[in-house]
């Protein structure tokens, strides 16, 4: 994870600016992801999802350890996944943080015209 550390700062600079381009109407997109705690429904007691930075998700490997020391084929090979986005919400954050962060301004352009 050191490379994708290493490289946050500079990519939350240019995402900062692109979510001011936004607001001023100069972009179209903003992707954000709200990250929900596990239901008991879900079937598992372990999160295999982290924030890092409010931008980045990183999936780890679902399988327990017991699992990966019996599959000779991935034994050395990493099954976590890391994706970006614009902002992450993660499971203790409230809908009015979301609200303000990913809409509110959204709203407020329209109503202003």
């Amino acid at each position: 994870m050191n490379s994708v550390d290493q490289n946050v700062p500079q990519k939350k600079i240019s995402s900062d600016r692109f979510v001011d381009n936004l607001k001023k109407g100069e972009s179209n997109v903003l992707v954000c992801v709200r990250v929900r705690p596990l239901l008991s429904m879900d079937g598992s007691s372990r999160s295999i999802i982290h924030v890092m930075d409010k931008k980045l998700v990183v999936l780890l490997d679902p399988r327990n350890e017991e699992e990966s020391k019996n599959d000779v084929l991935r034994m050395n090979r990493s099954r976590e996944k890391r994706y970006a986005f614009d902002r992450v919400f993660d499971m203790s954050e409230a809908q009015e943080t979301v609200f303000l962060e990913s809409t509110k301004f959204l709203v407020e352009g329209l109503l202003d015209g």
